[in-house]
């Protein structure tokens, strides 16, 4: 009997993407190279995200 497991709907892949990027938003705000729309662009997310990620990185320092 197959077993059908879509990867995609677990819990702790979607913790895993979700960290991967926030990585990803925190390298791009620390080199500086691109605004915030043109991280909004490459990454798709909303612009609302990138500042709630770029708030909590000013809060740690």
């Amino acid at each position: 009997m197959a077993f059908d497991y879509d990867i995609k709907k677990d819990l702790r892949y979607k913790q895993g993407a979700k960290e991967r990027e926030k990585n990803m938003i925190t390298a791009m705000l620390e080199l500086k190279r691109y605004t915030i729309e043109e991280i909004a662009k490459i990454s798709k997310l909303k612009i609302e995200d990138i500042l709630k990620i770029k708030k909590s990185l000013e809060q740690e320092k």
